[in-house]
């Protein structure tokens, strides 16, 4: 869901309810140390889906904006 505003949401909402903000999928390029289109070409989907879904726990007390797989 590219450009539907989910950023803009999220960090008006994490301000609200005085949470962390994060934006997922720009948490996993930065621990995996390459892209999202990186990933899912030389590792696979599911192994990203692991990532994310690890990710997602880790930041459970805060808003996230989540990739289109979500």
């Amino acid at each position: 869901m590219m450009g539907s505003g989910k950023s803009t949401i999220g960090r008006f909402l994490s301000r609200r309810l005085g949470k962390p903000f994060i934006d997922l999928d720009s948490e996993i390029e930065q621990s995996a140390g390459k892209t999202i289109s990186e990933i899912f070409e030389n590792d696979g989907e599911e192994y990203f889906r692991n990532i994310e879904a690890n990710q997602l726990q880790e930041y459970s007390d805060s808003v996230v904006a989540c990739g289109g797989g979500i």
